[in-house]
């Protein structure tokens, strides 16, 4: 039977059509599985890092009050922040371990944890009976081993977290180039159009996916500032703009947690943990290249006195304004910092000696004195400032302690003043005491 070339074109078109049915349907379900996969990924690692960042987040001021005080010095806020701290970082280890998806990461998300439970077992092992400054000694030797120990497993883990995202990634990559084998299989049994379609496919599908993989790689690698730049109106063009925004997420995520792990939630300034890392740093500077350093112990005078005739949201807002205008008379460069409550320090670096510190500190006196508006009050609050000068063998504990006592003589001396530690009495200038008052305005 003679073969018709109807039925020939007809057995040509029938392959053709065969071919680019599974061609397409090959071509989408890859595609479609790639996308899924590169996002399951890029959700994953979102959210292994954001865990990562918010135990190193609760850690750190952990391990801070931890080694900074002693069972008989810690106050009732201290040790419910503390208590807080812990059962955060508790509850995190406990909800993480089980989440994160390759095992390696689990396997040192559980050596974290492990690490962090015997952390508490050896502070809890400090002896109590011992003198403070033994007990504090102990519990610094017991933060300074433990800490950068966990640091490393959650860094590791992190980097694990990371390699499993590339890990997958690559896995991708072979599925995507064996999807691409096939294709070309499938196009070569077709025409010359085929091949066109198959080119046209490849510029349209594989060479996005591929950035997105890039792309993806450099988010896992930590450059959070890098962003997909397809334009396209397709689900291509979704996925770059889901990638997108959730890289944006990522970023405000972790400037947020920087933000909150470092500054004081009602003055914006930043915090006792944020100022001792500063303080720290500085000391580490050779003294004849950074110039002379000074610490300010900033107490203000009577504050209780505003939050029991004004309430305490009268009082936050006082904080609020005397925050800001010690930001006023400081000098560019001056690190000012909230410790908690009414107290306040400032990190005074390349002042040339002690009369300029203290001249410093009588302007943030004098500004402060100033009268001021709460809630349609006139309030008039003082400060008394003590001074501690940086000298051979200066550490964080001794300027604190230094500036510490400057300030409680100051106050003993009559409230409103500044005291520079180790001057003798005759050096000691005697403003007018310093007082509250609330009046209607």
């Amino acid at each position: 039977m003679r073969d018709s070339l109807r039925a020939r074109w007809k057995r040509s078109f029938g392959v053709l059509g065969l071919t680019l049915v599974i061609g397409g349907l090959s071509a989408i379900s890859g595609t479609q599985y790639l996308i899924g996969s590169a996002r399951g990924t890029a959700q994953r690692l979102e959210f292994e890092s954001g865990q990562l960042a918010l135990l190193r987040a609760d850690i750190v001021p952990y391990a801070v009050l931890a080694a900074s005080a002693t069972a008989s010095t810690r106050d009732a806020a201290g040790r419910q922040e503390a208590a807080q701290l812990k059962a955060s970082v508790d509850a995190r280890f406990a909800h993480d371990v089980a989440r994160f998806h390759a095992a390696g990461t689990r396997q040192l998300l559980a050596q974290a944890d492990a690490a962090w439970v015997t952390f508490g077992d050896e502070l809890n092992g400090v002896d109590t009976t011992l003198p403070a400054a033994q007990q504090a000694a102990a519990r610094g030797t017991v933060v300074g081993a433990a800490v950068p120990k966990l640091m490393d497993l959650l860094d590791r883990t992190g980097a694990a977290s990371r390699a499993a995202a590339h890990h997958d990634l690559a896995r991708h990559a072979v599925f995507e180039q064996v999807g691409l084998a096939w294709r070309i299989v499938m196009f070569l049994l077709g025409l010359f159009v085929m091949v066109r379609l198959a080119r046209r496919l490849a510029a349209e599908v594989l060479e996005p996916v591929s950035l997105l993989r890039e792309s993806a790689n450099q988010v896992a690698a930590g450059d959070l500032a890098h962003r997909v730049q397809v334009v396209r109106a397709d689900e291509i063009g979704d996925l770059a703009m889901s990638f997108n925004a959730m890289a944006e997420a990522i970023a405000d995520s972790h400037q947020s947690l920087t933000q909150q792990a470092n500054h004081d939630s009602l003055t914006g300034l930043p915090n006792r943990a944020n100022f001792r890392a500063r303080v720290i740093a500085s000391l580490c500077r050779p003294e004849q290249r950074a110039g002379t350093q000074a610490v300010l112990f900033v107490d203000l005078d009577d504050f209780k006195d505003v939050n029991d005739v004004l309430g305490h949201p009268a009082g936050d807002e006082l904080l609020r304004a005397v925050a800001a205008r010690m930001t006023d008379v400081l000098r560019p460069g001056d690190m000012l910092a909230r410790l908690g409550g009414d107290e306040f320090a400032v990190l005074l670096e390349g002042i040339s000696d002690d009369a300029a510190a203290s001249q410093l500190a009588q302007r943030v006196v004098a500004a402060l004195a100033a009268p001021q508006v709460i809630q349609g009050q006139h309030v008039q609050v003082g400060a008394s400032i003590g001074i501690a000068m940086r000298h051979a063998g200066s550490d964080l504990a001794s300027l604190m302690h230094e500036a510490d006592v400057a300030m409680y003589s100051a106050k003993a001396h009559g409230k409103n003043r500044v005291e520079l530690f180790g001057a003798s009495p005759e050096s000691r200038d005697r403003p007018s005491p310093g007082h509250v008052s609330v009046s209607s305005r």
